[in-house]
């Protein structure tokens, strides 16, 4: 998936997090707290009932991955889905600024995949079969 320019992001914007995940759970209850102009809507993909069809996402990639779902209908995944936290969030004018830099999403592909890959394994969760 592709970077959307600052100035082309249509709000809000869906966050899909892995609630089963405690650091996913963490970062989306500091999201939560830090949305002061109400940009980001948060959907825990472990929370029963939830649909990605409904939602219109792919099953297996959100359950792999940080999803974001723009309000124009565009979606992003992993590093390019942080990007646009960060770009909704002030506190986060640095990591936004970072997600400008050549080379950054570039290099942090493959480093946000990895981490999403072993994120049970790495806050000491047990896997958790969706």
């Amino acid at each position: 998936m592709s970077q959307v320019p600052s100035h082309h992001i249509r709000w809000p914007a869906r966050i899909y997090y892995d609630g089963a995940c405690p650091v996913c759970r963490a970062s989306a209850a500091s999201i939560q707290v830090r949305d002061k102009h109400q940009r980001l809507q948060l959907v825990d993909i472990a929370a029963e009932g939830f649909s990605p069809s409904i939602e219109g996402i792919a099953p297996v990639g959100v359950r792999q991955e940080l999803h974001v779902k723009l309000a124009g209908g565009q979606i992003l995944t992993g590093i390019d889905a942080l990007f646009v936290i960060a770009e909704a969030l002030p506190s986060l004018a640095i990591l936004r600024w970072l997600g400008w830099l050549p080379g950054v999403r570039f290099l942090g592909r493959p480093c946000y995949r990895w981490f999403a890959a072993h994120r049970y394994a790495l806050t000491g969760s047990c896997f958790r079969s969706h």
